[in-house]
């Protein structure tokens, strides 16, 4: 997430690493490393330049670094202070993640994925919307893309690396989801195994089972109309969705089969009221579950919150944590 400001330590992306057990901050000088449990401020590292974007391999010193130029990438060692590789691509590099041994970049024009270790290109394709609530990828060895196509009228969803055991999508043909309502897509989110993708209209969320295209629940909330949707994000075990607006608002639904306060209409679930929520004092943030099921919030000028809620019976979620980076 991108943010300008004039302050020198003022953060110009934030994000969390693969398995959510750090934050890689980008400043106006350098960049942070943060440790989330325990939450404190690992190391700090002064590069003298404004930091675009930052991802961390794994929870290792190596960080792939988006600086000065808008097409070049470094491989930096935080161990040594060394650039340790350089890459540079064809167009404006938009987005950066690292899964697993995987390294995704979206440009302008394309998304690549290559192994990280030599940083051979594994496949590329191009796309025409490089928009990053638009494009989500999987967290673990399944290298699942899911993408929006030019005229925003269908979800595409690729399984692009030639090493994964998830042989339920096709490495060979493409799956599409067509959106027959024609409403304007806010956000995809794919959970941790790329089965199920999340996707929010103008007013509702509809989960698709992916292998086989079908619905398989809608949330639709009268507050959800309203909103700017700025984070999606699904827990470990895909029972719980967490959805947040800029205004600061954050609901959690029930997103499993069992639930019973949801009712089987034309052969999909849906879900009308939000399971649990909470509010914050902040327009720009994002969401992770971490693997004990609590809910981590980022806000862009350094205040961290680790917020809990009942799994059975919902309600208010109960604030655990709350730190600041900077005092």
């Amino acid at each position: 997430m991108d943010l300008i400001n004039d302050k020198e330590d003022l953060i110009k992306y934030y994000n969390f690493n693969e398995d959510a057990s750090c934050i890689t901050l980008g400043t106006k000088t350098g960049f942070k490393i943060i440790t989330c449990n325990p939450f404190k401020s690992y190391y700090t590292t002064k590069l003298g330049r404004e930091i675009d974007i930052i991802e961390m391999y794994h929870s290792s010193n190596i960080l792939v670094i988006k600086s000065l130029e808008k097409n070049k990438l470094i491989i930096w060692d935080d161990n040594k202070k060394i650039i340790i590789r350089e890459m540079r691509l064809l167009s404006h590099i938009k987005i950066v993640r690292i899964m697993k041994d995987i390294l995704f970049i979206v440009t302008d024009l394309k998304i690549y994925l290559f192994n990280f270790e030599d940083l051979s290109l594994i496949y590329s394709f191009e796309i025409h919307v490089a928009q990053k609530e638009l494009i989500s990828f999987t967290t673990n060895e399944n290298a699942v893309i899911a993408y929006i196509n030019n005229n925003l009228k269908s979800i595409y969803i690729k399984n692009v690396n030639p090493k994964s055991k998830f042989k339920e999508i096709d490495s060979q043909k493409d799956i599409e989801i067509k959106n027959n309502e024609g409403l304007k897509y806010n956000y995809l989110q794919l959970n941790k195994k790329g089965s199920i993708l999340a996707a929010a209209f103008e007013g509702k969320i509809i989960l698709y089972k992916i292998a086989k295209k079908e619905i398989i629940k809608t949330i639709e909330n009268s507050d959800l109309k309203s909103w700017n949707i700025n984070c999606i994000c699904i827990n470990d075990n895909d029972k719980f969705l967490a959805i947040s607006n800029s205004k600061g608002n954050i609901y959690i639904f029930d997103i499993s089969i069992e639930n019973e306060s949801i009712l089987n209409i034309f052969g999909y679930f849906m879900n009308t009221e939000k399971f649990a929520y909470f509010n914050i004092k902040s327009e720009e943030f994002i969401l992770r579950f971490d693997k004990n099921g609590n809910l981590m919030i980022m806000t862009s000028n350094g205040e961290f919150f680790k917020i809990t809620f009942d799994n059975k019976k919902g309600g208010k979620c109960k604030q655990i944590e709350n730190k600041k980076i900077f005092k």
